[in-house]
């Protein structure tokens, strides 16, 4: 107890996950090797975490685009 009144102990954690989508391949004649031009595309997302440890064991999520 800090001043009489209880300490609550939160650990936390952050994810970051996402999507890398690259496609190559493509169907053609035999014998020939056709270019197939793609963009990288980056889509993230995040998600942050809290738990309390000592307590009334709460927790809390946050998911962010």
């Amino acid at each position: 107890m800090a001043g009489g009144k209880p300490v609550r102990i939160w650990v936390t954690d952050e994810h970051r996950y996402g999507l890398i989508p690259v496609v190559r391949k493509c169907w053609t004649l035999r014998g020939f090797r056709p270019t197939a031009p793609y963009q990288t595309k980056y889509e993230w997302g995040y998600r942050y975490s809290a738990l309390e440890v000592d307590g009334a064991h709460a927790a809390e999520f946050l998911c962010l685009p």
